[in-house]
This record gives C-alpha cells, sequence and structure tokens, in this order.
C-alpha cells in the first residue's frame, strides 16, 4: 500500500470539496434574490437539492480529513471497530475508508 499516493487522493479530493462547498454555499446565498412566485418555487425545489449535496459533500470532507489525520497519527489503515488491517483493495477504491469490509457491512446491517 503505497500511503503517499493515497495521501495525495486525499488531499485532491479535500481540495475538491472545499471548492464544490463554498460554491454550493454562493449559489444559495444568490439564489434568494428573486421575488416572482414561479422563481421561488424553483428556488425551493433547487435549494433542497443544494443542501442534500452540500450535506453529503460536508460528510464527505469531513471523513477525507479524519483519514488524513489517520494518517498523520499513524494508525491509517487500522480498521475503527476491530483493529484489524483494512484490505488494501478496500482502501485504494475508498482511501476514507475507516473500517474493514466486515465491520461495515455489520455497522449497516444494524443501522437498516
Amino acid at each position: 500500500m503505497n500511503l503517499d499516493a493515497l495521501k495525495g487522493r486525499l488531499l485532491e479530493r479535500k481540495a475538491e470539496l472545499l471548492r464544490s462547498t463554498l460554491s454550493l454555499e454562493e449559489r444559495a446565498d444568490l439564489s434568494s434574490f428573486s421575488n416572482h412566485p414561479a422563481d421561488l418555487a424553483s428556488d425551493a425545489s433547487g435549494d433542497e437539492l443544494s443542501l442534500s449535496l452540500l450535506e453529503s459533500e460536508t460528510r464527505e470532507l469531513r471523513e477525507v480529513s479524519l483519514a488524513l489525520d489517520r494518517l498523520r497519527r499513524g494508525v491509517y489503515g487500522r480498521c475503527e471497530d476491530c483493529g484489524q488491517s483494512i484490505d488494501p483493495a478496500r482502501l485504494d477504491a475508498m482511501p476514507e475508508a475507516r473500517l474493514c469490509r466486515a465491520c461495515k457491512l455489520e455497522e449497516e446491517r444494524l443501522v437498516a
């Protein structure tokens, strides 16, 4: 597992998410300028979508930041639940992963 390459990917994703969340926040601020009822309805629908996307991206940004912190502390690649190593293929597919596959499946089972 190449930690430098994974760190680079995490830093790139963090930068993308920061740009995207700033853009979404700016668009939400600008959408409040119209007073026409049709525009207001359209804006409300768009605002809900933007808010949902903003929440999703904020959540992902938090996970990426936590992964970078785990790298800094030297605990990256260890499952936060069982302590076992996370499969390198899983980290390659999802560098922000904090749980091994088995623990993630268990977490999803408990939530469902």
